[in-house]
Formats: C-alpha cells, sequence, structure tokens
C-alpha cells in the first residue's frame, strides 16, 4: 500500500532509479521539501536510506499534469533488496535479530530528533490526538467507513472517544514527542545484503516516539513470535536510546490506534484497488478494540 505511485526507471547515466509520482492533496510542496530536509539531515547522522535527487536547476520535485490534476515528482536511489516483510515470511529464524535491529533504527531517529532543531519554514503534519483520532483525522473518519456495521460503527464511535481522551492527556514535550518516521513496517524497511534501509518517509511527522514502535508490532498482533518481536524491539531500542516503562505501556493503545487509522486510510483511497483487504482491516481493528476497551 502506498500514498504514491511508484516506479523503477533507467537513467541516461544507465543507472536505477525511483520515481514517485506524489498523491494530490496529501503533502504540500512545502512539506515534501521539508521531508528531504529532515531525511538529508538523517542520511547525515548515519541512518541509511535512498538519497533524493535534483533536477539541473537544483529542485526536489518537479509539477506534472496527469489526468486532469498536477502531482508532484520526485526522484531517489535505487536500492536492491527484499521488503523485510518477505525476509521474514520466508525465515521466521531472523525475526528477533531484524526486530532488534529495527528497534535501534528507530531509537537513532529519536535520539536525532531531539537534539535536531528544524529550520525556519518546516512543515511537517503532527500525529497528535487531533491528526489521530480527531474530528478530521489525518487518515480519514475510521468510525464513519460505510462497511461497517451498525455494530463496528458504535464500537469504532466508542473507542474514538475513549482513545482521544487518553492521548489528549498525553505529554507533548520533545522528552516523549517528536519527529518520527510514523509508517516503519515491516515493508518500508529493505532487507539490503547486510543492511536494513529505511525508505518511503511520506508520512513523517510529529507524534509520541511510542507510536513508531506500535506502527512496526501492529501487522504481527497474531503471529505466534509476536511476544519474541516485541522484545527484540523493545531491547534494540534500549540498547541506543531510553524507552521508559510508562512510554512502553502506551503501546497496546497505540497499537489499536493504528488498526483503527487503516481502515480509515484504505477506505479513503478506492483508487488502489485494495478493497478486499477492507473487511481484513476492519476485523483486526475490531479485534484491537475489544481488546483496549475490555483492559
Amino acid at each position: 500500500m502506498t500514498e504514491n505511485a511508484v516506479f523503477g526507471i533507467n537513467t541516461v547515466d544507465g543507472d536505477r532509479a525511483v520515481l514517485r509520482m506524489h498523491r494530490p492533496g496529501y503533502n504540500t510542496r512545502a512539506q515534501m521539501e521539508s521531508e528531504l530536509v529532515w531525511l538529508e539531515s538523517l542520511r547525515t547522522a548515519g541512518l541509511d536510506a535512498p538519497a533524493p535527487r535534483h533536477t539541473v536547476d537544483g529542485e526536489a520535485y518537479v509539477a506534472v499534469a496527469v489526468g486532469g490534476a498536477v502531482r508532484q515528482v520526485g526522484v531517489i536511489d535505487w536500492v536492491d533488496g527484499v521488503a523485510l516483510e518477505a525476509v521474514l515470511q520466508k525465515d521466521r529464524s531472523l525475526v528477533e535479530d531484524h526486530y532488534r535491529r529495527l528497534g535501534s533504527i528507530m531509537a537513532r531517529i529519536r535520539a536525532h530528533a531531539e537534539r535536531w532543531d528544524p529550520p525556519p519554514g518546516f512543515d511537517r503534519r503532527r500525529w497528535d490526538a487531533e491528526g489521530l483520532v480527531g474530528d478530521d483525522p489525518l487518515w480519514g473518519r475510521f468510525w464513519a467507513v460505510s462497511a461497517l456495521t451498525h455494530g463496528q460503527r458504535d464500537v469504532f464511535s466508542r473507542a474514538r472517544r475513549v482513545l482521544h481522551d487518553r492521548l489528549a492527556a498525553l505529554p507533548l514535550d520533545r522528552s516523549v514527542f517528536g519527529l518520527i518516521h510514523a509508517d516503519l513496517h515491516l515493508t518500508n524497511i529493505l532487507a539490503s545484503d547486510d543492511r536494513l534501509v529505511v525508505i518511503d518517509f511520506d508520512d513523517a511527522g510529529f507524534g509520541w516516539y511510542p507510536y513508531e514502535m506500535a506502527v512496526a508490532l501492529q501487522p504481527v498482533v497474531d503471529e505466534p513470535w509476536f511476544d519474541d518481536a516485541r522484545r527484540a524491539l523493545i531491547d534494540g531500542y534500549r540498547n541506543v536510546h531510553p524507552v521508559s516503562d510508562d512510554e512502553l505501556n502506551w503501546l497496546p493503545m497505540f497499537i489499536t490506534v493504528r488498526s483503527l487509522i487503516l481502515v480509515g486510510w484504505l477506505d479513503a483511497r478506492p483508487e488502489l484497488g485494495l478493497g478486499e483487504q477492507l473487511p481484513e482491516l476492519i476485523a483486526d481493528a475490531e479485534r484491537d478494540v475489544e481488546q483496549f476497551l475490555s483492559s
């Protein structure tokens, strides 16, 4: 699943690159340019991520009319690799090692965010209470999706109210809330030889650091190795940066939030042709909501 139309291209220099046609109306040009400012800062700090390419005029994006809409087009380096999800499906023995490494990547992003001051004009979205479960959330009104039954709509609405109250009570200071990738799940990590390369910073913004961890854990909640993955992720994280027990106690809440907002995300993007996945996402969200509310 992706916000953008993504293509592999061959350049005139004979190498490979990735061309991204950005979804209209999601990120502004200023937000996309801010993404690259942060990405370059992360790369300078040692994060393994593809580098953006620029036009001969030094621009990172070009506006192109496509199908009656203007889309911003950018190019980044090609990375030879396999999505971590596919790697772990093939070899479950790698779960703990890769989740431990993933935890260290998240902690390095956090450590960078705590010491990096965004430049003037820096603009990225906020994954706070309003952005996640507010009246007009960033990924859509998941409680109003037409595919929901009346019972599901009621329980999702009730969960939203509870989650909003709890999220609104969380601190927003720099010690727990800052720049995160915000979509660091297993398909946005490429295993390339012995490297783990982070891709797709399209959703990057300001959010709670434990939400970043929940994004990686939510898709594997039902796996028999979930506890091993969770433990390894936390171990890898703590090897780089402290994370308090209070923050870890927020993980079930953020896993529930992630399950719910994925429902809104997919429902708002029928052009992706992935509608057959919506019932499964709804069922996952219903499961997580029931567990959350009962606890």
